[in-house]
């Protein structure tokens, strides 16, 4: 049905995650006007993930590189030297297009999530995303581009999760404010690349 209602969107693999999400607390109905709004309301800018080619994966990964850079500059660099900087690396597709169900990440951290992604919005993903990297910082510090993978992998199984709701929701501060700047300066950025 969402695929009809929205035929630019149609249909993509990750919906089908927050469907069976939503479908475990929620009516066929219930569970369509909620994808309707993820993709519909700003507040959460699903649209430009699920479309075809999901052309706003690039500008999540602009966003998400440079507050990597801002809020743990140590980490972004050891990152950038093992080569694994590039937030596809990290799994971070999975964070933006399916509100982290697609990962390793246990059950009952996932529902914490999403609890607080429907009530705050995208900044959320952001959080949970830079959470996991501020998480796993100590560990990600040590190892080569290998063990980074395996930690990226495996780590959100592993979170104990009250420490890690803790330090996403006390210790990572990410504006809807910073958010916009960080898109202006990315549309700014590939009107100059379209125009040369």
């Amino acid at each position: 049905a969402f695929s009809l209602h929205r035929e630019n969107i149609g249909y993509c693999q990750g919906m089908q995650s927050i469907a069976a999400l939503m479908l475990m607390y929620m009516t066929e109905e219930e569970t369509f006007w909620v994808l309707v709004s993820l993709a519909d309301d700003p507040t959460y800018a699903m649209d430009l993930l699920w479309q075809p080619l999901m052309p706003g994966i690039p500008l999540r990964f602009y966003q998400l590189e440079r507050l990597v850079r801002m809020k743990m500059p140590k980490l972004a660099k050891h990152m950038e030297a093992e080569g694994a900087n590039h937030p596809a690396t990290y799994q971070a597709t999975q964070w933006f297009v399916t509100g982290f169900l697609a990962t390793s990440m246990g059950f009952e951290c996932l529902m914490r999530v999403w609890d607080i992604y429907l009530s705050e919005g995208l900044k959320t993903l952001f959080r949970f995303g830079l959470g996991l990297l501020k998480y796993y910082e100590i560990q990600l510090l040590k190892s080569d581009f290998e063990e980074m993978i395996q930690i990226f992998q495996e780590g959100p199984a592993t979170l104990d999760v009250e420490e890690y709701i803790d330090l996403c929701l006390n210790k990572i501060k990410i504006t809807h404010a910073e958010l916009t700047t960080l898109e202006r300066q990315y549309n700014r950025n590939k009107n100059k690349l379209s125009v040369h």
